[in-house]
């Protein structure tokens, strides 16, 4: 393995024919509803900011929107939806071209630091990961996330300390997370002890310049909230030990093992193998940096809570070195080549979950639901949204609703994609059946009807004395939706 481009390698035009299959598939999830997340943070943030104003300062959103992360991701998804309209599809093309750019950005930096045939193979296996796949469309700040600090490592190989630092200071200010960045530059320099040679003020000012912008940022939102960090947020770091032990192992069996990647972990162990046989295993800087980036990421997300769209970054590492493990493979035998049908089978295989998932009885729905790991996240949107339409937008009169989330949040803006409606801002969640919830700002009115989701908010309590019936149900193997209603001969009661 070198670190530059050989001449020889698969046409440029097969990158565009791959972008094009891709973009001709996700069309349809274009239209998908805002779900999840989107419909409760970052979509609601980007319509908010659109509504208002475009800015990146902390005060330019509500902290319940922000959450107190940095804005640049909203900014942009407010603008997207200022340039293509504030609807479903608005906010999900500009998501979608940043995923285009993600795997483009995949097919110049791998083709310039491994090879175009790795390139290639990096590209068609990111195209088949069920997560990426998914998140591709979706309003999350994760692919811009990736998309930067690739970037930003690229620059950092080819010794563009500028480069370096304006795009690992554009993923901060994506997320926090990218704080990473100028530690694994750092870390990269003493393993290859590149300080000997080209150690300058350029290199220590494009390290630490990144860090300086997002002090600066923690130092405005002080000024302008009051903290510099989410209350939220801050009270779920926790640095213990065998909490942190326990994420590791949920995210490296995510990583490695999960949605099909047991078979690309294996070719990537045999690939070890063989070099190890042949003595021929070395790393190049690239890889090496890829490999310590993907580490600290790994590391810092287990302080915090588990999602796992949150190591999305370090699953694209990871993908990059799969494929230059699998390029030398082929370099050494053409039987290898099998590798690559091989992994995009697998990918096609779990883009909707788990096919050979066996649940055990008891388990809630939570426990298996995915979320925006892959593509049952649209079943989920969808039926939502038909179960919204079936009922509130169906009514002939105004009534009042008693609901958990994410359906108090999925109709509060008809540009969510499940209601036509003007939802009132009392439709809000509560653990007593007896509060009065309404559509139309009128908190006399009884509840007539009670909407749940199944994976949603749990603090709800369904009444036990049967009073309220199940009266219609949407479901699938991983969620439902169920409407009650009052049963009259309880009534009274």
């Amino acid at each position: 393995m070198t670190t530059t481009t050989p001449i020889s390698g698969p046409r440029s035009y097969w990158i565009w024919v791959i972008l094009a299959v891709f973009t001709a598939v996700k069309i349809p999830a274009l239209s998908v509803p805002l779900f999840w997340d989107e419909v409760g943070v970052y979509g609601a943030a980007g319509l908010y900011m659109h509504d208002h104003t475009l800015s990146m300062l902390p005060s330019s959103l509500p902290p319940e929107l922000s959450r107190g992360h940095p804005l640049l991701y909203t900014f942009l998804q407010a603008t997207w939806y200022t340039i293509f309209g504030d609807s479903v599809i608005g906010g999900h093309i500009g998501n979608l071209m940043i995923s285009l750019m993600l795997m483009l950005s995949v097919w110049y930096i791998i083709g310039k630091c491994i090879s175009r045939r790795a390139a290639l193979i990096a590209v068609c296996l990111l195209a088949v990961q069920p997560i990426f796949f998914a998140q591709s469309v979706m309003v999350l700040p994760e692919v811009l996330l990736t998309l930067c600090m690739l970037w930003a490592l690229y620059f950092w190989t080819t010794n563009s300390y500028i480069g370096f630092a304006i795009f690992a200071t554009l993923a901060i200010l994506t997320k926090e997370t990218a704080v990473i960045l100028p530690a694994v530059a750092i870390v990269h320099v003493l393993l290859t002890q590149k300080w000997r040679n080209s150690m300058s003020v350029r290199m220590v000012v494009g390290i630490i310049f990144p860090w300086l912008i997002f002090g600066l940022f923690l130092l405005i939102q002080k000024m302008q909230n009051g903290w510099y960090f989410f209350p939220y947020h801050g009270d779920n770091i926790k640095l213990v030990l065998p909490i942190m032990l326990d994420l590791l192992e949920k995210y490296a069996r995510f990583i490695f093992i999960e949605q099909g990647r047991i078979v690309l972990s294996g070719i990537c162990a045999l690939a070890i193998g063989i070099f190890l046989w042949n003595k021929k295993f070395r790393i190049p800087h690239f890889l090496l940096l890829l490999l310590i980036w993907c580490t600290a990421g790994v590391a810092i997300n287990c302080i915090s809570f588990y999602l796992d769209r949150y190591v999305l970054f370090v699953l694209v590492g990871g993908i990059l070195l799969a494929s230059a493990f699998i390029d030398q493979l082929i370099s050494q035998h053409r039987a290898f080549l099998l590798c690559l049908p091989l992994g995009l089978i697998v990918g096609a295989v779990f883009m909707y979950g788990n096919p050979w998932e066996k649940r055990e009885p008891g388990l809630p729905n939570e426990e298996y639901f995915t979320y925006d790991s892959d593509m049952l996240y649209v079943s989920y949107a969808k039926n939502m949204r038909q179960m919204i339409q079936e009922t509130i937008d169906a009514a002939d009169t105004v009534q009042a609703y008693y609901a958990n989330w994410p359906i108090t949040s999925a109709v509060m803006d008809t540009r969510y994609g499940y209601t036509g409606k003007k939802i009132y801002t009392d439709f809000y969640m509560s653990p007593s059946w007896e509060k009065y919830l309404t559509i139309s700002g009128n908190k006399t009115l009884p509840v007539a009807s009670a909407l749940i989701a199944d994976p949603g908010a749990y603090n709800y309590v369904i009444p036990a004395d049967s009073s309220w019936t199940p009266t219609r149900t949407i479901a699938t193997r991983h969620h439902w939706f169920r409407q009650y209603t009052p049963n009259p001969e309880k009534a009274g009661n």
